[in-house]
């Protein structure tokens, strides 16, 4: 998505004909910081985690200074994302021509969006208030007021959520993972009452990869074995003894859009990549696991996106963005009758 023009509106300076993945992630939020890395005191060096880290601290320094660089860079983040959501809500033939690959439905579909939810690692507790603020700022100065841009309490979390949510009633083990481009993350559903009632967090694991070339089958071959000892690790530690006969679930978001399993091959990324070398990555990983564990497996994979959704499924007219390396969307299934409900205390962690 390319935000090419708004007409009738004034755009901050170095927003046009930028992209989504330019103007709102960790590199946009990273180029930024760089550009006033002197205000900030921070080295402009370090790479894009370090510094994206270090905000937080800016944001709370005693020196004014630094404060103020550090405030103005969120504003200016937020303030990208009102644009890029503001140009989909519009639908206007400049920013149309600029994505020519999508037809009308598109336009159609996200013309009717009137709520996003916001998660993420940028969209941190820290910083994600003033990011939606900033964004409905944009809105407001068009004249658009029928538009809610909020933070999700679940943060980083929202695929985890999402995922747990598709636990069968009848599951008695289940894991569930978010393979991000950074990082995975793990946790095991907790249920009470056929309800989720929180997520036992393990420690993060690192992705530990670059993009392996489209030729480079052995880096293929071994992303894969690291996705099969992430999910081992998470078993080892807290497998609890759950009947053998039951199937255990393994319930994984992905950074790559999926259908049936597979990772759709016409994207980039490092689990696209796996997908080459494999018939079906979903079925690779559970004839893997079953081999190793020696008990029945049933992997479930989904876009990441989709699955952060499902945290808000039945809420209409509703979008979910999650703001990490990249930009993840997916929007909310409207009937949320197949998924396990959340105890009204849930804050998934």
């Amino acid at each position: 998505m390319v935000v090419a023009d708004l007409p009738g509106c004034t755009i901050d300076a170095g927003v046009k004909d930028k992209n989504g993945y330019q103007l709102v992630s960790a590199f946009a939020l990273a180029s930024l910081i760089r550009e006033h890395a002197d205000a900030l005191a921070l080295d402009p060096t370090q790479p894009d985690d370090v510094l994206n880290r270090a905000l937080d601290s800016c944001l709370d320094s005693e020196m004014d200074e630094v404060r103020t660089a550090a405030e103005g860079i969120v504003r200016r983040l937020g303030r990208n994302l009102g644009y890029l959501l503001l140009a989909l809500r519009r639908g206007d033939p400049v920013n149309r021509a600029a994505r020519d690959e999508w037809n009308d439905s598109y336009w159609a579909y996200w013309a009717t969006i009137r709520c996003v939810w916001l998660g993420g690692g940028i969209a941190s507790p820290r910083i994600g208030p003033a990011l939606c603020r900033s964004a409905l700022d944009v809105f407001d100065q068009a004249g658009v007021h029928d538009y809610a841009i909020n933070l999700s309490p679940y943060g980083s979390a929202l695929p985890l959520v999402g995922m747990a949510r598709r636990a069968p009633p009848d599951c008695s083990m289940a894991y569930v993972f978010d393979f991000g481009h950074t990082r995975i993350k793990r946790a095991r559903p907790i249920v009470e009452a056929g309800s989720l009632r929180a997520l036992e967090r393990c420690a993060d694991a690192p992705t530990g990869w670059g993009d392996p070339s489209r030729d480079d089958k052995s880096a293929a071959a071994r992303l894969l074995d690291h996705m099969i000892n992430v999910i081992d690790e998470i078993h080892a530690e807290i497998h609890t003894g759950a009947c053998q006969s039951d199937p255990v679930r393994v319930l994984a978001s992905i950074a790559a859009y999926m259908r049936d399993g597979q990772p759709l091959l016409a994207q980039s990324g490092a689990y696209v990549r796996i997908g080459q070398i494999v018939p079906n990555l979903q079925c690779a990983i559970q004839d893997r696991l079953h081999e190793r564990w020696g008990v029945p497996v049933e992997v479930l994979l989904e876009h990441d996106g989709t699955a952060a959704a499902q945290a808000y499924a039945g809420q209409p007219h509703t979008a979910v963005i999650t703001i990490g390396t990249a930009l993840g969307i997916g929007f909310p299934p409207g009937d949320d009758a197949a998924l396990r409900p959340l105890y009204s205390d849930f804050t998934g962690f």
